[in-house]
């Protein structure tokens, strides 16, 4: 049984690979989080817009500058595999990234971002998605250094 093992996962392997990572960071970051709140103001209603425009802005002065990169977790579809599977795959995918990360320091978390600005065709332009072939942005995951005493 054990040399059926290997053999076994072997199958199991997809050969498709739906998760579609895009590293955003320095110039490309702060380009994405003013991207998020033009996006915001201009897609929300506006009594909405207003006060998720003025939290994303509070965000931006104080939280948004301790996040080392953004990772947009965006997913490729392909029509042949149902899409509960892929965005299975995808979370998996995210999850060993995180595990990984955090092994070497590296700490974030799993944000489903803002809906008006995450599914724009702006930021699937920025993102290079194809929301047309059912591709989609699932997220981000903002990444940092954690504060070791708080470790």
């Amino acid at each position: 049984m054990p040399r059926q093992v290997p053999a076994c996962l072997t199958a199991c392997l997809p050969v498709l690979q739906p998760w579609h990572f895009v590293v955003l960071s320095g110039a490309a970051k702060a380009a994405f989080e003013q991207l998020t709140i033009d996006l915001c103001r201009q897609r929300l209603a506006p009594e909405k817009a207003e006060a998720t425009v003025a939290k994303l802005q509070r965000k931006q002065a104080k939280d948004w500058p301790k996040v080392h990169c953004y990772i947009a977790i965006c997913m490729k579809r392909h029509e042949e595999v149902p899409e509960w599977e892929e965005i299975a795959a995808v979370a998996c995918a995210v999850q060993n990234m995180a595990l990984v990360g955090s092994s070497l320091g590296v700490h974030g978390y799993w944000s489903s971002w803002q809906p008006a600005a995450r599914d724009a065709p702006e930021m699937h332009a920025l993102l290079q998605i194809d929301a047309s072939k059912g591709d989609r942005c699932l997220g981000v995951f903002a990444a940092g250094q954690g504060q070791q005493e708080r470790l």
